[in-house]
């Protein structure tokens, strides 16, 4: 009977935490997708309110930009500048709490819109997730390059 019982409530529980927790990774999915969206849409007022006000952004060279001011002067100024497309590969997510983390793989293609150069980019990110007012916002944000071979 006691066994019954037991069985019987792990399956009521169990499909309800199965499916809470693909929620969460469709939210993630969707802010990964959002993110990156308005930046190649060159939408930057977009890109950088997906941000917390407290964010970190580290660039492949190490160099941390902190806050909401200066993510948005270096937007203005890539989107000014250049052309890009660019695919995210998630490789790993995880989420504990109101904190959450992408990490993945990147390929983007940029072209610099004086010359036209072309110049074509690979490496991997990783992304951190705070859960704000029900909202993910990136918290912090960091890159690297992988040197062509």
């Amino acid at each position: 009977m006691i066994a019954k019982t037991i069985v019987a409530l792990l399956s009521f529980f169990l499909p309800s935490c199965a499916i809470a927790e693909m929620s969460i990774q469709d939210e993630l999915s969707t802010a990964r997708t959002e993110w990156i969206g308005t930046l190649l849409s060159k939408q930057v007022q977009a890109a950088v309110a997906l941000y917390t006000p407290d964010a970190d952004f580290l660039d492949p060279s190490g160099a941390r930009i902190h806050g909401a001011s200066e993510p948005l002067t270096l937007y203005k100024t890539v989107t000014s500048t250049f052309d890009a497309s660019c695919h995210l590969r998630s490789r790993s997510v995880e989420v504990s709490g109101d904190l959450a983390f992408d990490s993945g793989d990147y390929d983007e293609d940029i072209t610099v819109r004086a010359t036209g150069a072309k110049n074509h980019f690979k490496g991997s990110y990783l992304t951190v997730y705070r859960s704000v007012a029900g909202r993910w916002l990136i918290v912090q944000q960091a890159w690297t390059e992988m040197k062509p071979q």
